[in-house]
């Protein structure tokens, strides 16, 4: 997870990299629509460096590294890259995006690299 992770940009150069956001935004608004708009758009992007042993998880408003061998909780997926691939966890639990949702949405933003 850690090696994932660790590729996200920055969040300049994911800024500097979304840049036909009305176009995005249009074309990603049906398709949320048709999922009664449980889930939504992220701006991917790495806050700091993991090691190999931690994932970042979000409790509260708050994400941060955390080992996974000194959690008490369980963890679930919260942020998908636009693959479906899992990359930020929280402790809440969570409903994985479909599988037909993430084809349409990869499709529709792969290209740009930064939104999950």
């Amino acid at each position: 997870m850690a090696v994932l992770y660790n590729t996200l940009p920055t969040l300049e150069d994911a800024e500097e990299r979304f840049t036909d956001r009305e176009q995005i935004f249009a074309a990603c608004k049906s398709l949320l629509a048709q999922y009664g708009n449980i889930f939504g758009l992220c701006l991917i992007h790495a806050y700091c460096n993991l090691t190999d042993e931690e994932i970042m998880l979000g409790s509260g408003n708050v994400s941060q590294p955390e080992k996974t061998s000194e959690l008490t909780k369980s963890y679930y997926p919260e942020r998908w890259l636009s693959s479906g691939k899992a990359y930020e966890f929280t402790t809440r639990r969570t409903i994985t995006p479909p599988a037909a949702l993430i084809d349409a949405f990869d499709q529709r933003t792969a290209h740009i690299g930064v939104l999950g």
